[in-house]
């Protein structure tokens, strides 16, 4: 059985948010799932950390920053424009790049010493937790990566081809195998727009709004989702969000709902940590809240926010142009 509903966030008490994994363990047909314990700076409410603002740190890059994601709060990468990738130690940032100058859209990975990233260059790399080196080469013409890795050297990635087509590939042990292509470019530049939530559920962020799915078959567009997708995340594979400009919409399994929004900047990223705790990131410098029924807004010190990644241990950080990094709430 899948273990892919965890119990809904709680304050364990007035100061302290309590989260569960997205995914949890099967024993006895019974799914038990790990909690963490969130320290809320002003206290916790409504099964959330008040809002005690969002704070800027160091990036130590001026470079315009377009996904990130972290293996804990405390191992999280980065990275842009001229190839820059930048790591936060749980102290500091410190600019480790991979050896390209191309744009770097996209970067995730499974745990610390299996880190994928990939852009423009047409290759994807590997931090082995030394290192970053070549992982794969893609075919030529390849643009626009984006990457979602779903094991040891094992991932889903897509990018956008000549003649508006976004091609999406398998990647096992650096040997890269084309699965299909759907119409459009692929757009991402609000950070990772792939998402797999198994080999036979696999979703990227398309230009004209309708998503790529492949079904462990072929890869189709889902018409019904007709929004101009820049990020996508998932707490299960009846739980989807897609989002673009200022529009969300929510896949159940078989068909797409809008949520409202009211956003007036456009969103570029979407991350959380379960159905009712979800952020994204604004390209007016805000950070979005989805508590799985509403949205409200958070001001950050950022000017333009492009990604956002949420630590299952509670954590935010978001990233934007001119190496903009924020951490909340």
């Amino acid at each position: 059985m899948a273990c892919d509903t965890p119990p809904a966030s709680m304050c364990a008490n007035s100061s302290t948010l309590e989260v569960y994994a997205a995914t949890g363990t099967c024993s006895g047909g019974t799914c038990s799932y790990t909690p963490s314990f969130v320290p809320c700076s002003a206290g916790c409410a409504g099964a959330a950390c008040k809002s005690a603002g969002w704070t800027s740190l160091t990036s130590n890059t001026n470079q315009n920053l377009y996904s990130v994601w972290g293996s804990s709060a405390t191992a999280v990468w980065a990275v842009g424009a001229q190839g820059v990738a930048v790591f936060y130690n749980g102290t500091s940032w410190v600019v480790k790049s991979p050896p390209s100058l191309a744009t770097l859209w996209s970067v995730h990975g499974t745990a610390a010493n299996n880190v994928f990233a990939a852009g423009d260059s047409g290759q994807v790399y590997k931090w082995n937790g030394t290192a970053w080196s070549v992982a794969a080469t893609l075919p030529s013409g390849v643009t626009q990566a984006g990457v979602f890795v779903d094991g040891p050297d094992s991932l889903w990635v897509a990018g956008s081809k000549p003649s508006y087509f976004t091609s999406l590939y398998r990647v096992v042990s650096g040997t890269v195998t084309l699965v299909g292509s759907a119409f459009e470019e692929l757009d991402n530049g609000g950070g990772a727009a792939v998402w797999a939530n198994s080999p036979t559920d696999v979703w990227a962020a398309i230009q004209d709004g309708y998503p790529a799915h492949y079904d462990g078959t072929s890869v189709t567009n889902e018409t019904g989702a007709g929004i101009n997708g820049d990020a996508i995340w998932a707490s299960s594979a009846t739980n989807l969000l897609i989002g673009g400009r200022t529009f969300i919409q929510q896949w159940n399994g078989s068909s797409f709902t809008p949520i409202a929004t009211g956003l007036t900047g456009n969103l570029g990223g979407l991350s959380g940590t379960s159905a009712t705790r979800v952020f994204g990131a604004i390209d007016d410098g805000s950070v979005l809240y989805f508590d799985g029924s509403s949205i409200t807004n958070q001001p950050t010190p950022a000017a333009e926010l492009n990604a956002i990644f949420a630590a299952a241990t509670g954590e935010v950080f978001a990233v934007g142009n001119g190496g903009s990094i924020v951490k909340g709430p």
